[in-house]
């Protein structure tokens, strides 16, 4: 089945070199990127069809089927990626770290950044330290309020 198409895609590649032969007087030089990129994507296409093929799927109940229909629709080069990460084995850091875009005043940020210099330190390691004591304070305060 899939073996038509790379002829005919191989058919029409010879076809384009003996036309460019026939324009320019000589053979075209090196390989021809475009089918080296149709022969890779073929392969994994192939490849990626052999193994849906393969699996052995359950009967889907009621409520999968509508999840199945949507992770199932991948079309085009969403189709040839695989995962390559087992989401057994993936982890969440409990201490990750996220980013964030906050403004200052150009006076405190000028502060800010002597006194991380001073410190031989990171201007994020001062803030995280400053909003980490903040984090502190009102904690302790919300133990201490009366309810």
């Amino acid at each position: 089945m899939f073996a038509d198409t790379s002829d005919k895609a191989e058919e029409k590649e010879q076809t384009r070199a003996a036309s460019r032969k026939k324009k320019t007087g000589k053979a075209p030089s090196g390989k021809d990127f475009s089918s080296d990129l149709h022969a890779f994507l073929q392969e994994a296409f192939e490849e990626s069809f052999q193994e849906k093929i393969n699996r052995e799927k359950p009967e889907p109940t009621k409520e999968s089927k509508s999840k199945s229909r949507r992770q199932s629709s991948s079309s085009g080069l969403d189709a040839l990626i695989r995962n390559t990460l087992e989401p057994s084995t993936m982890r969440i850091d409990p201490n990750s770290t996220r980013r964030l875009v906050v403004t200052f005043k150009e006076e405190q940020l000028d502060k800010l950044k002597t006194i991380a210099r001073q410190e031989k330190t990171f201007l994020k390691k001062i803030i995280g330290e400053i909003v980490e004591g903040y984090i502190q304070q009102y904690e302790k305060k919300q133990r201490d309020k009366p309810n």
